[in-house]
């Protein structure tokens, strides 16, 4: 929807839900396919950024060594959230660890097993102008922050996550899409 017009309904409001998990072929399934597939991590809290950020160089030349061309070298995308509920299955899901489930009781042990797990990774902002969806997905991705427990007596405890995007096979980091309603024709 392009529309050179400003008005008060492309003003955005609100955070939304975040998606996670290690799905075979998640590049060729729909956004309503993948919200089956993987885990809600938790409800959002203090909001969710999505940051590119492109590496240039620029090529000079001519008698006055002016600007011909910005060329891209080194693309990164990355997606921080907090999430404000205790989750320990989210925890396996994002982070190298080993989990022992016995009756009454879940062990999480972290540290000496392998590499980062690759994830999918799916944002979904729920526009309430509208009622279509902005969605954000990240077909691969780890979640290269770790984590943080802060136990307090005057808040909620927040897991923070840092998702950095790695390449598609067609070399794509992130896919944007806004949805609109269908008008219902009478």
């Amino acid at each position: 929807m392009s529309n050179n017009t400003f008005s008060p309904e492309q003003i955005l409001l609100g955070s939304g839900r975040i998606f996670a998990g290690q799905v075979e072929g998640a590049d060729e399934m729909t956004i309503e396919q993948l919200k089956e597939e993987l885990t809600e991590l938790g409800n959002i809290r203090s909001g969710c950024t999505l940051t590119y950020e492109p590496e240039t160089l620029d090529v000079r030349g001519g008698q006055r060594n002016g600007l011909l061309k910005t060329m891209v070298t080194q693309e990164t995308v990355t997606l921080n959230t907090g999430v404000c509920e205790w989750n320990i299955d989210a925890l396996e899901i994002l982070s190298p660890a080993k989990v022992e489930k016995e009756a009454g009781k879940t062990r999480y042990i972290v540290g000496n097993q392998g590499q980062l797990p690759v994830n999918t990774v799916l944002f979904v902002h729920e526009k309430d102008t509208d009622g279509g969806e902005i969605q954000a997905l990240l077909t691969r991705a780890q979640a290269i922050n770790g984590f943080n427990f802060e136990f307090q007596n005057e808040d909620s405890l927040t897991v923070g996550y840092e998702f950095r995007a790695i390449n598609r096979k067609d070399g794509a980091l992130l896919e944007l899409v806004e949805t609109f309603p269908e008008e219902v024709e009478e």
